[in-house]
C-alpha cells in the first residue's frame, strides 16, 4: 500500500481513539475466529509498545478500544 495512504489511516485511527478515549464504555472484543495464542502476543505487543511489559498478565486480555486503535496507528506508522 501506498507510504502516504497509510500515514493518513494512521493519522484517522490516532485521531479516532482520541475520540474513543471520551466514551463511557471502552470495551472491546476480540474478533471470534482468533486463538488465545493470537490474542496473548497481540496484547503482550500492545503492553511492549507501551513501555508497560512488566504489567502484562496472560490471564487479562481485556484492553480499551482506544487502545488497540492507537497501538494499530502506531503499528501502520512503522510499516515500510
Amino acid at each position: 500500500m501506498n507510504k502516504k495512504w497509510l500515514v493518513l489511516a494512521a493519522d484517522f485511527l490516532e485521531k479516532a481513539s482520541d475520540e474513543f478515549s471520551n466514551h463511557g464504555c471502552n470495551d472491546w472484543e476480540f474478533p471470534e475466529n482468533w486463538t488465545t495464542k493470537e490474542k496473548v502476543d497481540f496484547v503482550r505487543d500492545m503492553y511492549r509498545d507501551n513501555g508497560n511489559i512488566h504489567e502484562f498478565d496472560s490471564g487479562h486480555l481485556n484492553v480499551p478500544d482506544w487502545w488497540v486503535i492507537s497501538f494499530l496507528a502506531k503499528r501502520i506508522l512503522l510499516e515500510d
